[in-house]
Formats: C-alpha cells, sequence, structure tokens
C-alpha cells in the first residue's frame, strides 16, 4: 500500500531481493546492468548471480549517479537492460531525471533503496519511481531485522517472477534464526562491555569463532563470487521489522537531528550535496578530508567509532575490485571520493551526547 506495488515480497536479504528482482529481468550473457561505482560488493554480485554483467557508471557531488555520465554511458553500450539506481546514504539520486533517460533507451530502472527507506523526491517516496526496488533490512540499514530484504515491482513481469521466486523458497532453517537471535544479545552485551578491558571486544571476537554470530559477508562474496542466496524472510525477524516500520518516521526524524547537528558545527566540512527537493533520511552523514586514515583510527581509543562506507569503489573485496568488474580509472570521481570519505554517525542508537563527543573528536583531528 505504501509504495502502490504490484508486490511486495520479503527475503532473508536485500542482496537476494534485489538478485530476484534481476532474475525476473530474464537475462542473457552478453547483458549489462548499470550501477554506480562507490557501492558494496553485493550490488555486482548479485548482478552476476543473475546471468548479466556489471558496467558501473560515476557518481556526482550527491554521491549518485551522475546523470549525464549515464546518458553518455547509455548511448555507447547496446547491450545494457537496466540500471540499478543507488540512494546512497539516504540521499535521493536525480530520480526523475535519471527515470527520463531509462525511457529513452528502453532500459528497466530499478532502485536500490538499501540506505534510503523513507526518503522522498518531491513528496513521493523512493522506490515508488522504478520498475522494481529493493530494500535491506540488515544491522546497519534504515530498519533493522539484522538480516532481510524486500522486492517490490511495478512492472507486471518483473511482479510475477518475484512472486514465482519467492513461492519456490523455503523459509530458513533454525540455526539462521538463531544466530539473529544470538546477534542481538551479545552486540548489546558487548556494546555496553567494548571498553571494559576489551571484555566486549573479546566477547565478539569469541562468538564469531564458535560460529555464533552471522557473517554480514561471506568470503567468497568478498571476492567477488556469485553467491547462492534464496530464503523466504523468517516471521520472528518479519515481526521485528514490521515493529520498527512503525517507528521508522521517529528513527528518521532522530537521524536529520544529527545530521544537522554535525552541519552546524563542521560548516567549513565538504560534505554531500542534497539535490533539490528531496528529502533526505542521512543513514550516515560525510565529510571529505584529506585526514581519512587519522579520523577513522583515533577516535576508536576515545570509543568513538566513525564509518568507513566506502573507501573503496566497490566493498569490501578481499581481492582486487576488478574481481567485482571494476574497471580502475573508470570513475575517477568515485575514486578520488573514497580516499577522503569519513561518516559520522546518526542511527538511533546514537545520543546527543554521543554525538557532541564525535564532534570534539572530529574537530581536534581537523584542526
Amino acid at each position: 500500500k505504501r509504495f502502490q506495488s504490484k508486490t511486495a515480497r520479503a527475503f532473508d536479504s536485500g542482496r537476494t531481493a534485489l538478485e530476484i528482482i534481476l532474475r525476473s529481468l530474464k537475462l542473457k550473457e552478453d547483458d549489462q546492468i548499470i550501477l554506480q561505482a562507490f557501492t558494496c560488493v553485493v550490488v555486482p554480485n548479485a548482478i552476476f548471480a543473475a546471468g548479466a554483467k556489471p558496467l558501473y557508471v560515476d557518481i556526482d557531488t550527491s554521491y549518485n549517479i551522475d546523470p549525464k555520465a549515464l546518458k553518455l554511458l547509455l548511448s555507447n553500450n547496446p547491450n545494457v537492460r537496466a540500471v540499478i539506481v543507488q540512494h546512497t546514504f539516504g540521499v535521493p539520486a536525480e530520480i526523475k531525471r535519471i527515470k527520463k533517460i531509462c525511457n529513452e533507451y528502453k532500459v528497466f530502472l530499478i532502485e536500490d533503496c538499501a540506505h534510503a527507506l523513507g526518503a522522498k523526491v518531491e513528496g513521493h517516496e523512493v522506490g515508488t519511481f522504478g520498475d522494481a526496488a529493493m530494500f535491506s533490512f540488515g544491522r546497519d540499514k534504515v530498519i533493522s531485522s539484522v538480516s532481510g530484504g524486500m522486492a517490490i515491482a511495478k512492472n507486471n513481469n518483473i511482479a510475477k517472477g518475484i512472486e514465482k521466486e519467492w513461492k519456490q523458497m523455503k523459509p530458513p532453517h533454525r540455526w539462521y534464526i538463531f544466530q539473529r537471535f544470538m546477534h542481538v544479545i551479545l552486540f548489546t552485551k558487548a556494546k555496553r562491555l567494548y571498553y571494559f578491558f576489551h571484555l566486549g571486544k573479546v566477547i565478539i571476537i569469541t562468538a564469531r569463532k564458535l560460529k555464533l554470530l552471522p557473517l554480514v559477508l561471506t568470503p567468497a562474496e568478498k571476492k567477488g563470487e556469485a553467491p547462492i542466496h534464496g530464503m523466504r524472510l523468517a516471521n520472528i525477524l518479519a515481526t521485528w521489522a514490521s515493529q520498527q516500520m512503525d517507528l521508522l518516521e521517529h528513527f528518521n526524524a532522530h537521524r536529520r537531528f544529527l545530521a544537522k547537528k554535525y552541519n552546524d558545527a563542521l560548516p567549513t566540512t565538504q560534505t554531500q550535496q542534497i539535490p533539490n527537493n528531496t528529502e533526505p533520511i542521512m543513514l550516515r552523514y560525510s565529510i571529505e578530508t584529506n585526514k581519512q586514515t587519522e579520523l577513522l583510527s583515533t577516535p576508536k581509543k576515545e570509543g568513538i567509532l566513525l564509518g568507513d562506507w566506502y573507501t573503496d569503489t566497490v566493498i569490501p573485496c578481499d581481492e582486487s575490485t576488478a574481481h567485482a568488474g571494476y574497471i580502475h580509472g573508470s570513475c575517477p570521481k568515485a575514486e578520488q571520493l573514497a580516499t577522503t570519505i569519513v561518516n559520522l554517525p546518526t542511527n538511533p542508537g546514537t545520543t546527543i551526547k554521543e554525538a557532541d563527543r564525535v564532534i570534539t573528536a572530529v574537530k581536534q583531528i581537523l584542526s
């Protein structure tokens, strides 16, 4: 109802949801899917898993697809079947311009809303502009069921494909669900004890060795290998996500409040630009600095964790980004940004007091 979609199906992850959408396009070996550089490796992995090849486009100052670069790329690549638009850190891309370009070249438009649940363009939510869209309910996303994702579609054929794939899937096994419960329990304990003789860190390391915690990414995924996915979202995890949907506006208002606080306190820093007529949710607030390494390492000693989304054009890659289909030098703006960006926390668990400590730490390093 919220997105006026012909279907909405929940899966074990956002990457599965994206893969299912792409499979619904019935892609061929030579087909290409455009995505932006400055993204997560799960996106090209889903493209590979669906049987196509990724083709990277550069970004603009909003850290999203540059429409001019997109049009040039489409004019030179007749095998493109779809464009995946990532609304980076909850800041909407220039989706209306991009949609017009996609219509001109007769390619599908898929919205990657993993960072942007609740963000709007001219009063309309992201996810309502494309032929299909995916959302993520991962542990570091807008709402979290530890793992999970959703696929929606306005296009009839894509909607039918999603329904067909979902009906053939089984629910997760009990150990999978148990690991997600353990993640909530252990990380809650570990966070409180993290800097008490590093006890929290010991808890997390031990739990991972005992395989009590789920992996964010498998070793194969980090190497750019196509993953094998395919489960429905467990009912109990869907319940967690549903409960948090009721708090979505509250969560996003908090994110926007902290982003404004950072923006007012750090007025001289270069940051992500907000396109006109958009309402971002600010999943993260980013600054650009030549002291990236120092910022990412020093505050840890003071109990402050800053974010490193994304310190390469495609992350995390254990091997070269070439394994994700990226050609070095093809997206210079994304490559440059990856060397300077640092994220400041805006999540619902970050208090105003903690945000003040972040501001103090950042100012000390930048001064």
